[in-house]
């Protein structure tokens, strides 16, 4: 008689057949509050961050027509000023898209789509509204908007310009 083959061979354990995987469920109770709580998180994120996104347009706006934000003048090069306006807009921003995130998350495990389709919504519809105030009441947008090829110009000047000494 030959030795037995295979994985009961020579003093080795019997081999267990593997066992079924417990039950997933895609996501755990929560309770109403939370939720409610959450989408009215998701509410004030999306109008803060359009709120950032309108104002750093609107701050680029007056600093290429008038060369300063609400009477300061950076004392930069144009292109040096709007780079900062961009910087200062991403870091206060950073943080909002952060959280608006989070809070997609917050609610379910996993998240939930339509909680990042509504936040996508929202913001959009909060950027159009906040958008139509700066355009009505920011002479410097619409000054911005009627003279883009002037506005383009003028900061690839200030990008080519030599410093003085």
């Amino acid at each position: 008689a030959s030795p037995p083959a295979g994985p009961e061979a020579a003093g080795s354990a019997p081999v267990v057949p593997p066992t079924a995987p417990p039950a997933w469920t895609p996501y755990s109770p929560v309770f109403y509050f939370q939720q409610v709580a959450t989408s009215l998180g998701v509410a004030v994120m999306a109008l803060l961050s359009a709120a950032i996104t309108v104002a750093w347009v609107v701050a680029s706006a007056q600093l290429v027509i008038t060369g300063s934000i609400l009477g300061w003048s950076p004392g930069l090069p144009l292109w040096a000023s709007l780079l900062m306006a961009l910087l200062v807009a991403m870091v206060v921003g950073r943080p909002m898209a952060s959280s608006r995130g989070a809070l997609h998350r917050a609610s379910h495990r996993g998240g939930v789509a339509w909680l990042a389709a509504w936040d996508g919504v929202l913001w959009t519809g909060y950027v159009v509204l906040f958008g139509w105030l700066a355009w009505r009441y920011s002479p410097e947008v619409q000054a911005l908007a009627h003279d883009l090829p002037g506005a383009v110009e003028k900061v690839r000047a200030s990008w080519l310009a030599r410093p003085a000494r």
